[in-house]
């Protein structure tokens, strides 16, 4: 449940950043290695989850959206 509500907004944050072309630029790659990799676990995870997705895990959010 965790991973499919993050993967939405990853998702939603490359297309805001690259564009629907986000797979072809060359540059998502490298975005996702700096934002959401190189930090690896010196971070606590919601400190990546903010950086890589700018916002923490809500999980109101998650619950409410599978209400709908």
């Amino acid at each position: 449940m965790l991973a499919e509500s993050i993967g939405r907004d990853l998702h939603a944050k490359l297309v805001s950043v690259f564009g629907e072309d986000r797979l072809f630029t060359g540059k998502t790659a490298q975005w996702l290695i700096e934002r959401c990799f190189a930090p690896g676990e010196h971070l606590p995870l919601q400190e990546r989850l903010h950086k890589s997705i700018d916002g923490g895990f809500d999980f109101d959010a998650l619950v409410k959206s599978l209400g709908n």
